[in-house]
């Protein structure tokens, strides 16, 4: 009996920016242990085992591609009355222009909460269609856990490639401070797959980054038109040869 092996699956990462490409590339999760992480004993003083021997936990990181913060940033949230945030930044490539309004999930924010959209730097592609579920770093944000949350979901890079941040804060009593430092995994991506992903760092032009982000949307666009219209032309071929 004769095995095949299946092809491993290529993540290739895109940026313009080369500091973005040079100090925060895209990367396997076992290289973004924390360091809490990495200083706990996996057994105590008197013999007990720590979390260090959590499977869970282990695999999370074993299996997870991260997303880095590129810049260090500075996230003000006001007040329930005030309802406002401001952030300052590092980085002078930082946007938040494409937030969305929290009246389009109102019935989730529930008066008190607004969502902060952090434009990434990445554009993702991969030849197979791969879904990635996006998490928050969870055990990797002890310091702002209760600040603001990584909003989650399905992703594919096939068709699209986008890796912006989805963050949820909620406006409490008083004003909060935090502070995310540069080089913090602000994504986790696990691939339903159980292929082996081989992450591709690649620092291209601005043109290169814009063919990226809108021509295969294009292309597949455009692919579904001319089909529709095949279609289209057969059915009414169909009719008049009746």
């Amino acid at each position: 009996m004769f095995f095949i092996r299946e092809k491993d699956i290529y993540l290739d990462c895109f940026t313009c920016i080369p500091h973005v490409y040079d100090y925060a590339k895209i990367s396997h999760g076992r290289n973004y242990k924390p360091n809490w992480l990495k200083d706990t004993p996996k057994l105590r003083n008197d013999e007990q085992q720590t979390i260090k021997n959590c499977t869970a936990l282990l695999q999370f990181y074993e299996k997870g591609i991260v997303i880095p913060s590129w810049y260090e940033l500075e996230l003000t949230i006001g007040d329930k009355k005030d309802r406002y945030w401001s952030w300052e930044s590092s980085s002078d490539t930082l946007s938040t222009d494409n937030s969305h309004d929290s009246n389009q999930f109102e019935k989730f924010a529930k008066g008190r909460g607004n969502n902060i959209k952090i434009n990434s730097p990445w554009r993702f592609k991969t030849k197979k269609d791969i879904k990635f579920v996006w998490s928050q770093p969870t055990w990797s944000m002890r310091d702002t856990l209760f600040n603001f949350s990584i909003l989650p979901g399905v992703l594919e890079f096939r068709k699209q490639h986008a890796t912006h941040i989805n963050l949820f804060i909620e406006h409490k009593d008083e004003q909060q401070f935090c502070k995310i430092p540069s080089l913090e995994p602000l994504a986790m991506l696990h691939p339903l797959t159980e292929k082996k992903i081989i992450i591709k760092n690649h620092l291209v032009s601005e043109k290169e980054m814009q063919r990226i982000a809108y021509g295969m949307t294009h292309l597949y666009f455009n692919r579904n038109f001319l089909e529709t219209q095949k279609n289209k032309n057969r059915i009414k071929e169909k009719l008049f040869n009746r």
